[in-house]
């Protein structure tokens, strides 16, 4: 059975500069005027409407006088006054497969495809297998200048090569688009055969980059001529796309729930990226919420710290929030807190009540230790700062629905619906009844710690 792999094209869209045609125009046409050209450069790749629309298209500008903008092929479609013109950082996709969670680019399921942009998302397809995970990462193969474009190539050390833009012809903008890493593929005209290959960048500067190549020769005033220099850049891979899918409470279907709760028009608004935001938010509110009722629920096992005869403070662990209780394991006994600030005079060798602070990252134990003491440790834990699409939604009785509520709330302003308020006010109805099912105690812990204790 074929697995459908998607990557969602509105996450081409965050932070990218657009305007708007200022005229009608009809099919077939090569140029276009903008409102404004501000951010927009030669050779790069543009939307034309907006994606999910039958009529939207990419093209890739020619050149570029004032805000007239030449393309390179004609449109496909007409586009209307006041149609939106977005650059695009990246025009493809490419799909992957592995056995395993760890990312591999190895196994290619579709090469190189063009967005879709007639679609919210880009589709590459596996026909071969059926287990396993799927990656996608975003692609654009961008030309560097064009036939007038001249370089002098110089080799500064060793086996570098240094392609200088000698400010004849057209203006590559290297500093703009090659970076450090990225793979640059030259076939100039007029090169030496020995500097026409496929190379990884080693250095960029404002009119140059460099490659290694123990081939290379020097030599000045080359053009591209009929040949091109492109760059092939990637974004990084995709969190792993699971042919078994998702859990339910994973990131993947709520945000795949939050989608299904718009319509067709609303769902080109909102990036992936944005919902994933606003999702990581509700989560923190809702864990936060319920830690003031149920310690118990974000609450670590006991983890052991031996003193160091002279050492006062000892590191906490990297996902502590607030402590439940000290037991002294040798002794028997449960140890009192203390504030920081009182700590010092617990340091007097008359007063031998052994207590603890707590100050930033280390917990500390006063009088200070003069030999080894056993100690176990009980803590709340910070909420678990989502990252991937796997990551899935820890709250009890299988209370992560109510977040899509919270999430509605932050989108309406981007979706301009005047129903915000009221998912707000249903998502706190929500953590309410959350609490109140969750409740150990009247908001007590159980573990008996003073409140003075909880930071």
């Amino acid at each position: 059975m074929a697995v459908t792999l998607k990557a969602n094209n509105l996450d081409l869209l965050t932070n990218s500069k657009y305007s708007y045609l200022l005229s009608n125009y009809s099919s077939g046409v090569t140029e276009i005027i903008l409102i404004n050209s501000s951010g927009f450069s030669i050779n790069d790749f543009i939307l034309i409407g907006e994606f999910g629309n039958e009529s939207t298209e990419v093209v890739q500008i020619a050149s570029i006088s004032t805000n007239t903008v030449t393309l390179k092929v004609a449109t496909k479609f007409a586009h209307s006054e006041s149609t939106k013109v977005t650059v695009l950082p990246y025009n493809q996709i490419r799909a992957y497969h592995t056995s395993t969670t760890a990312f591999s680019a190895s196994e290619l399921v579709e090469d190189y495809k063009d967005i879709q942009p007639d679609s919210i998302y880009t589709t590459a397809v596996d026909i071969t297998n059926s287990t396993g995970y799927g990656w996608i990462v975003f692609s654009i193969l961008r030309l560097l200048g064009d036939s007038t474009t001249q370089f002098d190539i110089t080799n500064p050390t060793g086996t570098t090569f240094r392609y200088t833009y000698d400010a004849t012809g057209t203006d590559p903008d290297i500093d703009s688009y090659v970076a450090v890493g990225s793979v640059v593929v030259i076939n100039g005209q007029g090169f030496n055969a020995a500097n026409n290959s496929s190379f990884t960048v080693t250095a960029v500067g404002t009119n140059y980059f460099e490659v290694s190549n123990a081939s290379g020769v020097a030599e000045d005033d080359k053009t591209i001529g009929t040949g091109s220099i492109s760059l092939r850049k990637v974004t990084q891979n995709s969190n792993y796309i699971s042919y078994s899918g998702f859990a339910k409470n994973s990131v993947k279907k709520m945000i795949e729930m939050f989608y299904s709760r718009l319509t067709v028009t609303e769902q080109k608004v909102i990036t992936t990226t944005e919902v994933f935001v606003f999702l990581a938010e509700a989560y923190s509110i809702a864990r936060n919420e319920l830690n003031l009722v149920n310690k118990e629920f974000n609450t670590e096992d006991a983890y052991s710290l031996t003193t160091t005869s002279g050492a006062a403070e000892y590191s906490l662990p990297d996902n502590f929030s607030s402590i439940l209780s000290l037991w002294d394991d040798d002794n028997d006994v449960a140890i009192e807190y203390v504030e920081v600030r009182d700590a010092e005079s617990y340091n007097d060798d008359s007063n031998n009540v052994t207590k603890f602070y707590l100050r930033g990252d280390y917990i500390g134990i006063v009088p200070t230790p003069t030999k080894a003491v056993n100690y176990k440790v009980r803590y709340m834990t910070r909420a678990e700062a989502l990252t991937s699409y796997t990551d899935t939604i820890d709250l009890p009785n299988n209370n992560f629905y109510i977040l899509i509520n919270y999430v509605l709330f932050l989108a309406s302003s981007r979706l301009k619906r005047s129903d915000g308020l009221a998912f707000y006010e249903l998502f706190y109805k929500d953590i309410e009844r959350m609490k109140i099912s969750s409740d150990r105690g009247n908001g007590a812990s159980s573990w008996g710690i003073a409140d003075e204790a909880i930071i």
